[in-house]
């Protein structure tokens, strides 16, 4: 598994952000492909800020956190 590599203030935006866009999917009469993706992509989101670990972040090589942030996982 990958290294944490997201900071708190990432990982609340993340979750945030996915949260809501999830509620505007709700809010959607019906759903086209485009709105799929778009609910895929918020659920990534916010597994994202839930786990604080970003594939793609790792892939770049790029880290988010602090190194003094406690690791509970």
């Amino acid at each position: 598994m990958i290294d944490r590599n997201l900071g708190t203030v990432e990982r609340l935006l993340r979750f945030t952000f996915g949260v809501g866009l999830i509620a505007f999917l709700l809010t959607r009469p019906e759903l086209a492909a485009v709105d799929w993706f778009i609910g895929a992509m918020a659920v990534m989101l916010m597994l994202n800020g839930i786990s604080s670990r970003c594939f793609f972040w790792w892939a770049l090589g790029l880290n988010s956190r602090k190194s003094n942030e406690a690791d509970h996982a």
